[in-house]
C-alpha cells in the first residue's frame, strides 16, 4: 500500500430519503466523510445508439479503510461526481477501493 499517492480530497455522499409533506418522497444527498484519495481513471468507453454518444469512463478510488463509507453511493471531487459501483474490501489489507462511473 502507498500512502503517497492518495493526494485527492474526496466527499463520500449518502443518498437519504424522507417522506414530503404529500406523501412523495424527496431525496437529499447528504456529506459522510471528507478524505485523501487516490484516483485512477482505468477504461472509458464511447457507445453509440440510437444516434447518441454515450461515454463511460471507470474509475477506481482508493482511501485508507474506514467503517462508515459503506452506504454511500457517490463520491465527488471537485466538481466531478462518481457514482460507486461496489467497494471492495479484503479484510487484511488497511484500504478500501471503490470501483465507480463517472457521471456526465
Amino acid at each position: 500500500m502507498n500512502f503517497e499517492v492518495m493526494n485527492k480530497r474526496v466527499t463520500f455522499l449518502r443518498i437519504s430519503t424522507s417522506k414530503g409533506e404529500y406523501g412523495g418522497q424527496a431525496s437529499a444527498r447528504t456529506d459522510v466523510c471528507t478524505v485523501w484519495a487516490s484516483v485512477k481513471d482505468l477504461s472509458g468507453r464511447m457507445l453509440f445508439a440510437a444516434q447518441a454518444v454515450n461515454s463511460e469512463v471507470t474509475t477506481e478510488i482508493r482511501i485508507r479503510k474506514r467503517a462508515d463509507v459503506s452506504g454511500c453511493t457517490e463520491i465527488a471531487h471537485g466538481a466531478t461526481a462518481y457514482e460507486v459501483l461496489y467497494l471492495l474490501d479484503d479484510g487484511a489489507s488497511r484500504e478500501l477501493v471503490a470501483m465507480c462511473k463517472k457521471v456526465l
